[in-house]
Formats: C-alpha cells, sequence, structure tokens
C-alpha cells in the first residue's frame, strides 16, 4: 500500500472527522492505522457493523473509529476518545422534555391515589389594586382578577385558553397598636 495519509484515509472511509484521522495515524502509526483500514474494509465488504442498538449500520468511517477503540490501548482510547468534562455554567443544558395537559392530567390522577404531603406553610403574593373592599367583622373581603399568566418555564406546557383567574380574598384585620 502506498504511503496512507489522511486524505485517503478519508476518501477510502467517506469520513469528515479530518481531524481525528489525523490523531489516529499520528498515534497509532501508519502501520496499525493500515491494518485497522483492512479489517474496515473487509468488514464493510461482509455487510457491515450494526451500532450498539442495533438499529441502523455504522458508516465506514464510524466502523474504522469502533475497530480503532476496541484496539487501542487505555491510555490511546483516552487520547483519542477523550470523555467530554463537564464545565460548569458552560453551554446550555440540554431542554428538558416537553410536559403535554395530558400527561400532567395523568400524573395529578396517579398522585391522587397516594397520600399527600404536609404543606407547613404558603405563601400567595396578589400584587395590584383590589376591587370592592368589604369588612365583616375581624375579616377584610375583596375580589382581583389576574392576566393571563405569560410564558411558562421551559419544559411545562403551554397553557390551555382559559379566562383570567379571579381570587376572592380573605384576610383577617390586622390590630394596630400605637406606641
Amino acid at each position: 500500500m502506498d504511503e496512507l495519509t489522511v486524505e485517503k484515509l478519508a476518501e477510502v472511509l467517506q469520513e469528515t472527522n479530518r481531524p481525528l484521522l489525523m490523531q489516529v495515524l499520528r498515534i497509532l502509526g501508519p502501520d496499525r492505522t493500515s491494518t485497522v483500514l483492512i479489517e474496515t474494509l473487509q468488514c464493510e465488504a461482509a455487510g457491515g457493523m450494526l451500532t450498539h442498538d442495533g438499529t441502523r449500520r455504522r458508516t465506514p468511517g464510524g466502523t474504522f473509529f469502533q475497530l480503532v477503540r476496541k484496539q487501542a490501548s487505555l491510555y490511546e482510547r483516552r487520547r483519542l476518545f477523550p470523555r467530554p468534562v463537564p464545565q460548569h455554567g458552560q453551554g446550555p443544558p440540554p431542554a428538558p422534555a416537553a410536559l403535554t395537559w395530558e400527561e400532567a392530567s395523568s400524573l395529578m390522577q396517579t398522585l391522587a391515589t397516594e397520600p399527600p404531603g404536609e404543606a407547613r406553610t404558603m405563601k400567595l403574593t396578589l400584587i395590584g389594586r383590589p376591587g370592592k373592599v368589604e369588612t365583616r367583622g375581624q375579616a377584610v373581603v375583596f375580589r382581583m382578577q389576574g392576566k393571563p399568566p405569560g410564558p411558562l418555564p421551559k419544559g411545562l406546557p403551554p397553557l390551555p385558553h382559559a379566562p383570567a383567574l379571579t381570587w376572592c380574598v380573605f384576610r383577617a384585620k390586622v390590630a394596630t397598636r400605637s406606641i
């Protein structure tokens, strides 16, 4: 075989990842790379290699890189195929799968069959101006109507079209003291 180059490898394997091919050639050397290339071509002639999940056939380049992984030493594999180190704060996190209202409804029905947890406190903040305020004994009562909510956080389905929420607020009168 003539001198093995990255260009020849890329052409024979129909592979576009030339930087990785260059590293394989540099780390394994031309003789070992030629041996893996011959095994790749034999494998392709015999029908190719399937992916790990068995759903599709690997490309010739994919077969070559898989054979390189199998034949390289641990040190060589780590140099050729380093595991990506997660960097805190770099890049967007993967988007969570969107939840549909049908799935949410099913989840709520499932949770309804289990004993509920215990809520010790709850805080609800309504900002705005109340309509008519009524005072009855030690209670102050008023209504407020909200605007439709804005977009929900990622991963939550959009809200179905519904009228704005109305809250009827019952608030205990607070005794004020003068000092």
